[in-house]
C-alpha cells in the first residue's frame, strides 16, 4: 500500500457525499442570504446573514458526522485521554492522526462563525461551543452510540480556539460602515 493509498483509506470512514452536499447547499444558501444586504449596500448585514447560514450549515455538518455515522456503537469512555492514547497506538498511524485531528477540527467552523453570527464575545461563544459539544456527546450516549470524553476535549479545544479569530472577525465585521443608500431609486449610470 502506497502512502497515497493510506491517506485515501482514511476517507472511507467519512460520509463524503453527504458532507459535500451539506457544504454545497450551505455555501449557496449563504451567498443567497447575503444578497439583500449587498443590494442595500449594507456589507455588515450581508456578512451577518451569511455567517448565520454558514453556522447552520456547520451545525448540520456536525450532526451529520456525529449522528448519521456509526462507529464504536455503545462504547462509553469517561477516562480523559484514554481514547487518544489508544488511537496513537493504532496499527494505522495515519488513521489515528486523522481521527484526532478530525475531532479537533470538527467544531472549528462553529467556533469561527458563532461570534459574527450572534454578536457574542469570545467568552460567550466559547461557552456556547462547549455546551454544544457536551449536548451532542450526551445525545450520542442517550441514543446508544459511542460517547467519549476525549471527543468532548478535542471538539471543545478546536471550537474554543477558533472562537478567538472568530471574535476578531466579528469585531471587524461590526466596524464595517453600513453604506445604506439614502435614496431608493437606482441610477442607470
Amino acid at each position: 500500500m502506497t502512502p497515497h493509498d493510506r491517506w485515501v483509506d482514511v476517507f472511507r470512514y467519512l460520509p463524503v457525499p453527504l458532507l459535500l452536499l451539506v457544504l454545497t447547499v450551505g455555501l449557496v444558501a449563504a451567498a443567497t442570504a447575503a444578497v439583500p444586504g449587498m443590494r442595500r449596500g449594507d456589507r455588515r448585514a450581508a456578512a451577518v446573514a451569511s455567517c448565520r447560514v454558514l453556522l447552520a450549515g456547520a451545525l448540520l455538518g456536525v450532526l451529520a458526522l456525529t449522528q448519521v455515522t456509526s462507529y464504536g456503537g455503545g462504547r462509553v469512555n469517561l477516562v480523559p485521554f484514554a481514547s487518544i492514547a489508544s488511537e496513537l497506538g493504532n496499527a494505522n498511524p495515519r488513521l489515528a492522526v486523522a481521527n484526532i485531528l478530525g475531532n479537533a477540527l470538527l467544531f472549528v467552523p462553529v467556533g469561527l462563525l458563532l461570534p459574527t453570527a450572534t454578536g457574542w464575545r469570545w467568552s460567550r461563544s466559547a461557552v456556547a461551543v462547549v455546551v454544544l459539544v457536551v449536548a451532542i456527546e450526551l445525545l450520542q450516549l442517550l441514543t446508544g452510540r459511542s460517547a467519549d470524553i476525549d471527543d468532548v476535549i478535542l471538539n471543545s479545544l478546536g471550537g474554543v480556539l477558533a472562537a478567538v479569530p472568530g471574535a476578531w472577525i466579528a469585531r471587524r465585521a461590526s466596524a464595517l460602515p453600513p453604506r445604506v443608500r439614502t435614496s431608493g431609486a437606482r441610477t442607470g449610470v
